[in-house]
């Protein structure tokens, strides 16, 4: 199943990436250029939505990039990870 959330990405003062999801509480991520923080944002994004499922199989809802508050130097992208709920089946 596809699950694609929208992340806010944030270049500090030092070159580095820091990501995180808005509607997904205390998930985050880093990495020194946007490939390298898309990837790890991929990574947690995955982890935390498979942590939710064992727990409820409730997830929140996503936001609209409209009404989505960016910080100065932020942007939106939205990551998208496919997680199998079931072995041998998509």
């Amino acid at each position: 199943m596809k699950f694609a959330y929208p992340a806010i990405f944030i270049l500090d003062e030092n070159g580095r990436y820091k990501v995180v999801f808005p509607d997904l509480e205390g998930c985050a991520a880093e990495g020194d250029n946007f490939e390298e923080a898309l990837e790890r944002a991929k990574e947690a994004e995955e982890a935390w939505i498979r942590v939710e499922l064992e727990d409820s199989w409730e997830l929140p809802g996503i936001s609209h990039e409209a009404d989505l508050e960016l910080p100065e130097g932020g942007f939106i992208n939205t990551v998208a990870v496919r997680i199998k709920l079931v072995d041998d089946y998509d």
